[in-house]
């Protein structure tokens, strides 16, 4: 059946795209049906502006429209990038044979590239948040590596495969053969997270874990041992990942402290600061900062209100943003814009951007949050670390602890 996707841009941008729509019955109810979206990319303009425009596709908060026998279904969701077929490998992995042969064999290829492949020099993986963006320290690192003209072969896992990085790094999709083969073969490492459990750290490669925040909430083993989380952030597992980092970056000597003790950290502590922090000093911030408003379509003429909550842990897949908007919007649109930047861990399902055209931008999928921050008139968080990094521009912030008791008895607050 036919239908289309409107599906949004990195700067509020909305591309409506005509799809037909492949409706399986599932097996597990009557009511339940299986879908497969193919996208007629062919209403897109060819050449270079197709390009652009592919590259600069989110996957969250997808607007559908199924036509079935006269009439309209309407709904939204989101789309991981990483499950979108793309490659040979990708078509070839929706044919159940070989995708069950592939998931059977896959980590055993790794293997074998990891025994017998060299590891290359000059092979340098970066990956942040998971994959799910190209961002934070990594791609702090990553750009002053190409300032310094670095003789090294970059590669960066993604999620999405067909956004636009400088420097024309590899751009390697999770779980792809290409994956497993840098993965192998890679002398260096810089990741603000961790890797998966499958990845073997070789003698010879050097791990660079940047993180991505100053603890507020508490970590690791600075958790209460009652705490539902506190399994989860001291599991044998995540002590085995953290084995594998060779350096940690700190922000500030206090961070260091928290940071070793939190995640037993024993090795080289790097108090250099986050490199994501460099864009505060740069000499051309008024210059970057029209650039990049100029680049999000933001009027230059309002001030920017930014509101970036941390993620609760009980409400990640579908988080509920407590503020007032509607008595926001009828007082502060004509002289303000509010950005709604929430963590990347957490997904909504409301599309506030429609609901308060012109007053609220959802830019949770944005790249780059000290891009953003350099822009920002004033923050309203919560428990995140953004504040940490903030406060470097002396600018003013409100806290807006709604839940604070709750969040207290859950992850509690860092100890000095």
């Amino acid at each position: 059946t036919n239908g289309s996707m409107t599906i949004k841009g990195s700067y509020g941008k909305r591309n409506r795209i005509p799809v037909i729509w492949n409706l399986e019955k599932n097996e597990k109810t009557k009511q339940e049906f299986k879908f497969r979206a193919i996208l007629d990319l062919s209403t897109i303009q060819q050449g270079e502006e197709r390009d652009k425009l592919l590259a600069d596709i989110n996957f969250d908060l997808i607007e559908c429209e199924l036509k079935l026998n006269g009439r309209k279904a309407l709904f939204t969701m989101n789309i991981d990038p990483s499950k979108i077929i793309l490659t040979l490998e990708d078509r070839l992995k929706q044919i159940i044979r070989i995708r069950k042969f592939i998931n059977k064999w896959d980590k055993s290829l790794y293997q074998i590239f990891n025994r017998f492949l060299p590891i290359n020099q000059k092979y340098i993986i970066f990956q942040s948040f998971h994959g799910k963006s190209y961002s934070c320290n990594p791609r702090a690192i990553y750009e002053q590596m190409l300032i310094e003209k670095r003789d090294m072969k970059a590669i960066w896992i993604v999620n999405n495969i067909m956004q636009e990085i400088p420097g024309k790094p590899v751009l390697v999709k999770p779980g792809s053969v290409k994956y497993y083969y840098y993965m192998a073969r890679s002398k260096y490492f810089v990741n603000n997270g961790n890797f998966p459990d499958f990845y073997e750290k070789r003698k010879e490669t050097v791990h660079l874990q940047t993180w991505h925040g100053t603890p507020l909430k508490k970590l690791g083993f600075d958790i209460d041992p009652n705490s539902p989380s506190y399994a989860e952030n001291t599991s044998p597992a995540l002590l085995r990942r953290n084995e594998r980092w060779d350096y940690l970056i700190g922000p500030n000597n206090y961070t260091s402290k928290i940071l070793k003790r939190a995640f037993n950290f024993e090795k080289i502590m790097l108090d250099v600061g986050y490199p994501r922090n460099d864009i505060f000093y740069n000499k051309d911030i008024d210059k970057k900062s029209d650039e990049i408003k100029k680049r999000l379509n933001i009027d230059p003429k309002k001030k920017i209100i930014l509101y970036a909550p941390t993620f609760r842990d009980a409400e990640l897949a579908n988080y509920q943003i407590q503020l007032d908007l509607d008595k926001m919007y009828k007082s502060l649109k004509h002289d303000y814009i509010l950005i709604i930047k929430l963590h990347p861990a957490v997904q909504t399902n409301i599309d506030y951007q429609e609901m308060y055209h012109g007053f609220v931008y959802d830019f949770s999928s944005y790249h780059g949050i000290n891009e953003l921050l350099i822009n920002v008139d004033m923050l309203i968080t919560d428990y995140s670390s953004i504040p940490f990094e903030y406060a470097l521009l002396k600018r003013p912030m409100i806290f807006y602890p709604y839940d604070l008791t709750l969040y207290q008895n859950e992850r509690g607050v860092t100890p000095n």
